[in-house]
């Protein structure tokens, strides 16, 4: 199974990616559904579709043309490339897809581009202080 995964991100890279993250996100959706609901048997459809679109057509997408564009970053002086991609795609892309995901999910929930906003100021902060807290350890043993 995992020979014929590999052959596939070989042969098309990008729609494996794609189909590989929805459907990881579609599972842990459903699991995180089912564990934390106060109600039995209670399951918003929509909430999961929201976040496997984001996880797969969006992110995956955004972040298979992103690690090419890391590949091509050199070392800079004495610091390997590996570090250096990090710094580069701490500091760029994952803010940036922060703001994307809140205002994403937030947009898809509520047309009210002032509920939008107020989603970004309050949920962005901690949404950030996680991701830099387990983003880039993950990311570093991924670029290297």
């Amino acid at each position: 199974m995992l020979a014929r995964y590999d052959r596939l991100l070989s042969s098309r890279p990008l729609v494996t990616k794609v189909t590989t993250a929805t459907a990881i996100s579609v599972c842990t959706d459903i699991g995180l559904q089912r564990f934390t609901s106060h109600q039995p048997h209670t399951h918003d459809v929509h909430r999961t579709v929201r976040q496997a679109t984001w996880s797969g057509p969006i992110m995956a997408t955004m972040l298979h043309h992103w690690m090419n564009v890391l590949a091509t970053i050199p070392s800079w002086g004495p610091l390997p490339a590996p570090i250096v991609r990090l710094a580069v795609d701490t500091f760029t892309l994952m803010p940036f897809s922060h703001v994307l995901y809140i205002g994403y999910l937030s947009a898809a929930e509520h047309s009210s581009p002032d509920r939008v906003a107020s989603d970004l100021r309050e949920k962005l902060g901690p949404l950030l202080r996680a991701g830099y807290a387990t983003i880039p350890p993950v990311m570093l043993v991924n670029l290297w």
